[in-house]
């Protein structure tokens, strides 16, 4: 399937083929002749109410689980042809074509699919961003107006906590003493970090799916890496496995981000003791490393703050989650950050002060490692 789709259609194609195969009763009456001519005709009612009812539902910009239940209409009113096989699967498979159209996170510009999954590039609903989504997260927004366009959004938006990061990061960049100007990006996305970055920097992207790097870099959907680096000076883009590739490498890092998802779960290799011992191998001694741990389903807080212990690392966690609609409006989107620094002193006054707060372990026993974790005990 993944070599000839170019999204996740298999499973829906599955299910209304084991319906249309499914064996008919004996006492069917008419010709096989009428039975098909009722068979389109049931599958076209199913596909013109199902269109009423996604043309409803974009005018009263229904979410995702609204539709679903206003969708219950046109089920419940083929349902009555479940002795019919063919018929039945017909007028799921009409209800199913209808309901792609209703489009939530805007028109599509591009599906992709690959190993690690299926990409859309869309826009949003307003027409005012270009968005990369993965499953049903968003992966980077970008603003379609040219003079908004280097402008930071979504989880990057420079009011939010990687704002803060980055303004103390700028900080310590002005340092003589540290005399550091790399940055390591661990999940590259739309490429949206790369606004901050600062003359003379040298940035790292650490990605391992193809078909993130061939978006990011197309200047058709994203422009964020080529207005930062124009002419990819600076910039180096390392294809692979974020662990092992930062292993193989001997760069020393002044700001090392961990932003890597695969849709909403974050790679719990990346979130291990080991991992966190060779994060802070390959930064400098007043670094910082940041973790984007926004989750719809898990608490990874408890988790981060072991992981900050067990490398003798103070952490500091930051909830923006109450936006106004104006911030909305704007592109912000709500997230959760940790920041780790070896000292106070590199965290400097601003992170440590609210909204930041201290990350706190609860009840944690133990952080995760290569060879034991579980994510049972994080469940919001």
């Amino acid at each position: 399937a993944p070599a000839i789709l170019d999204r996740n259609a298999e499973y829906p194609l599955t299910i209304l083929l084991a319906l249309a195969l499914r064996p008919s009763p004996a006492n069917q009456h008419g010709t096989v002749r009428r039975e098909r001519v009722i068979d389109g005709v049931v599958a076209g009612g199913a596909l013109l109410l199902t269109l009423v009812m996604v043309r409803l539902a974009a005018m009263i910009h229904a979410t995702d689980h609204v539709l679903m239940a206003m969708l219950g209409v046109p089920i419940l009113a083929v349902y009555r042809t479940l002795v019919r096989p063919v018929r039945f699967a017909l007028a799921l498979a009409a209800i199913l074509v209808a309901s792609t159209t209703f489009e939530p996170l805007g028109p599509t510009l591009l599906h992709v699919r690959g190993f690690f999954g299926a990409l859309r590039v869309t826009h949003d609903p307003t027409g005012r961003f270009v968005r990369l989504v993965h499953g049903s997260t968003v992966h980077g927004a970008q603003s379609l107006d040219p003079v908004l366009r280097r402008a930071p959004t979504s989880y990057y938006h420079p009011t939010g906590p990687i704002g803060d990061v980055f303004a103390r990061h700028a900080q310590l960049h002005d340092m003589p003493s540290l005399g550091g100007a790399h940055v390591g990006i661990i999940g590259l996305g739309a490429g949206g970090l790369a606004t901050y970055s600062r003359p003379g920097e040298s940035w790292t992207f650490y990605e391992i799916n193809p078909d993130v790097v061939r978006i990011a870099t197309n200047p058709k959907y994203f422009t964020f890496l080529s207005d930062a680096f124009p002419n990819g000076d600076h910039l180096r883009i390392d294809l692979g496995d974020a662990r092992l590739r930062l292993e193989a490498s001997d760069e020393r890092y002044l700001m090392l981000v961990i932003d890597a998802f695969t849709s909403d779960a974050i790679p719990v290799h990346l979130l291990t003791v080991e991992a966190m011992r060779s994060y802070v191998a390959h930064t400098e001694p007043h670094a910082l490393v940041a973790f984007h741990c926004s989750n719809n389903y898990l608490d990874l807080e408890p988790i981060l703050a072991k992981l900050a212990e067990s490398a003798s690392f103070i952490a500091y966690v930051r909830e923006d989650v109450l936006l106004s609609a104006e911030e909305m409006d704007n592109g912000k989107n709500p997230s959760e950050w940790v920041v780790m620094a070896a000292s106070q002193e590199d965290l400097g006054p601003k992170l440590r002060t609210a909204p930041w707060r201290p990350a706190d372990a609860r009840d944690t026993p133990a952080p995760w490692t290569d060879d034991k974790s579980s994510i049972v005990p994080l469940f919001r």
